[in-house]
């Protein structure tokens, strides 16, 4: 179609170049030379001309063309690849929602599991709506639903009771341990590790508690292995080893002991500070 236009405008131009030439048919030769006189004196009035202009702008003109070609072209390209950026920011917060749903599901069971008359959730937090809608306006683009997460809350009741949520800055020492382990376990469900080793982690916790936890020690380690120091009874009952741990002259020995005997090793440590710290498998 280009090309058509372009041959009209041609044909045009040469008949209208006609017309114009038949008035000069009926001049004599004297006016001719005056008419040509005067036409040289209007052209000389436009100084030298450029001989290569046309063929300069036909090549800028090829040139253009390939650039917008070009433009096209990249435009296509970055359709394609906003596409593909779409795409994976969905399959992101698919796959971030999921999980979330899935360890938060296992939150709630291992902590069941250490407190039976308990409840425990974890609640997502997101930006405030005035503050996603400032983010979005000044950087001109529309955040994905994880990009608006702040965080994640942890919420727990030791009752059982809908109105007793608590977070985690309201509980004690021995609570916050409860919830960390329940936590622990969850993600260890969700993504197994092979090796855990905890260090003293019944420290701050009630005999009950204790128990609990080596309860769901022992039925982790079934998929994973878990080393733990302790200087309480209850983690000994399911351990599969049992090491004694001391430290005489700054220097440290570790040697095998049977379950009975490590947990004599603690009756006499609590009772007359005896000196010694049991490692268990």
């Amino acid at each position: 179609k280009k090309s058509e236009a372009n041959d009209r405008m041609t044909k045009i131009a040469i008949a209208s170049a006609d017309r114009e030439l038949l008035k000069y048919n009926k001049m004599d030769v004297p006016t001719l030379r005056k008419e040509l006189a005067k036409i040289n004196e209007a052209l000389g009035a436009f100084g030298s001309i450029n001989q290569k202009a046309v063929d300069t702008f036909t090549t800028f003109k090829d040139q253009a063309e390939q650039l917008e070609e070009t433009h096209e072209s990249f435009k296509d390209t970055r359709g394609k690849i906003d596409d593909f950026i779409s795409t994976m920011d969905r399959k992101k917060d698919e796959t971030l929602y999921k999980s979330f749903g899935k360890i938060n599901t296992e939150f709630k069971q291992t902590f069941q599991e250490l407190v039976p008359r308990g409840k425990a959730k974890l609640v997502l937090t997101t930006m405030p709506k005035e503050e996603v809608e400032q983010y979005e306006k000044e950087q001109g683009l529309t955040m994905s639903r994880t990009d608006k997460w702040k965080g994640v809350t942890i919420k727990v009741s030791f009752s059982g009771k809908e109105d007793s949520y608590y977070t985690m800055q309201q509980l004690s020492g021995g609570q916050k341990t409860v919830v960390a382990l329940a936590f622990i376990f969850a993600i260890q469900r969700h993504d197994p590790f092979h090796f855990y080793l905890f260090d003293e982690i019944d420290a701050a916790l009630d005999s009950q508690y204790r128990a609990a936890v080596a309860t769901l020690i022992a039925k982790q380690s079934e998929k994973a292995q878990f080393i733990v120091t302790t200087f309480r009874p209850e983690l000994i009952e399911p351990a599969d080893r049992c090491f004694l741990v001391t430290i005489r002259d700054r220097q440290s020995a570790m040697k095998q002991i049977d379950n009975e005997r490590a947990k004599q090793t603690i009756q006499e440590q609590n009772e007359h500070g005896a000196n010694g710290q049991i490692a268990l498998q």
